[in-house]
This record gives C-alpha cells, sequence and structure tokens, in this order.
C-alpha cells in the first residue's frame, strides 16, 4: 500500500464520520449554509484526489494486489474447466 493509498483511505474515513450528522442536519433542514459549503469543498477535495490516484494507477501500469489475485482465481478456474469430470 503506498502512501497515497494510506492518505485516501484516511480522507474516506473522515467522510464516513461527517456523512451521519450531515445527512440527518440536511433532512432536518438544521445544516447551515457555510457547513453545507464547508462539506461539499471536501467531497471535491476527496473527488479530485480519488480521480488523481486512479490516473496514477493507470500510468504505473502495474498490477495491484487485487489485480494479481483476480488474474490468479481466472487461471483457477480455467483450469478446472479443463479438468476431466
Amino acid at each position: 500500500m503506498t502512501p497515497d493509498d494510506t492518505e485516501l483511505i484516511t480522507e474516506f474515513g473522515k467522510i464516513s464520520k461527517l456523512m451521519p450528522n450531515v445527512l440527518f442536519d440536511f433532512v432536518m433542514g438544521t445544516l447551515t449554509p457555510e457547513r453545507q459549503q464547508e462539506f461539499g469543498e471536501i467531497l471535491i477535495m476527496l473527488g479530485e484526489f480519488l480521480v488523481n490516484h486512479a490516473e496514477g494507477r493507470k500510468q504505473s501500469e502495474q498490477p495491484t494486489t487485487v489485480d494479481a489475485v483476480e488474474s490468479q482465481a481466472e487461471q483457477v478456474v480455467d483450469l478446472t474447466k479443463r479438468l476431466p469430470s
């Protein structure tokens, strides 16, 4: 896991903690415009960070651990299909 991955996970955690209160206040009509704007800016920053992270992964062309595991799983499935019953 890269430092960018760790930072992204941290930011997702922050959003997860804020979301219930923001949602409640929004539904109840008690979310102030300032807090709504602040939360929106946080979402925009997280979105930009996530897009940049994805672009970096595309450019590196290095398979991730998930990609490698999925590839191995596909190979096992293919192998089992070729085995006699």
